[in-house]
């Protein structure tokens, strides 16, 4: 995601720090996506779905209203 898109017209440090979030927050996101495809792989497919909404609701991310 530009910095435009985050509402920067300019660099500032709250946009830096707000475009690292993000960068961090996207890494969390991979993460939890590729262990879920390999619980889903060694166990089922609800089990996996149960635990991946588990680990978004406690990152306080909620995928449906996400941009």
């Amino acid at each position: 995601m530009s910095l435009a898109k985050l509402g920067c017209t300019r660099i500032s440090s709250n946009c830096v720090k707000e475009a690292i979030l993000r960068l961090e927050q996207s890494k969390q996101l991979l993460e939890i996506a590729k262990t879920e495809v390999e619980q889903a792989v060694e166990t089922d497919e609800i089990t996996a779905t149960i635990w991946i909404n588990e680990l978004l609701e406690a990152l306080g991310i909620n995928l449906s209203n996400s941009n």
